[in-house]
């Protein structure tokens, strides 16, 4: 059964969460097993505690439009789409920006220095 194949990860998502129930990740994690056994209503609860506890969980945001989405609520589902979308560029732009300092710093450091 699927909750065979879950069980063991869904035990230890909840111990890790009664250690620390601040962990986000391991709400989105649960969430991620509720939506493969194709029950997106239980994730629902689970990705907004996610998304209470680290509101830049991006992939809280990509689960919970497409739960929302499996649930006919399309103006949550767009909502969330366009948090995630904006999430993600600023990620990126994050990336974008520690790639130009790395290569900055390495440009400096391999140039000559000129008198």
């Amino acid at each position: 059964s699927v909750e065979g194949d879950y069980g063991p990860a869904k035990r230890s998502l909840k111990t890790a969460l009664a250690l620390d129930p601040r962990y986000a990740e391991a709400y989105l994690q649960l969430a991620v097993i509720a939506q493969s056994e194709n029950n997106p209503r239980e994730s629902v609860p689970l990705l907004r505690k996610a998304l209470v506890l680290k509101p830049s969980l991006s992939t809280a945001h990509y689960r919970l439009a497409l739960a929302y989405r499996k649930l006919g609520m399309t103006a949550q589902a767009s909502q969330e789409m366009d948090q995630y979308s904006r999430e993600k560029n600023d990620e990126a732009a994050a990336s974008r920006r520690d790639l130009l300092r790395t290569l900055g710093t390495s440009v400096r450091t391999v140039s000559p220095r000129l008198p």
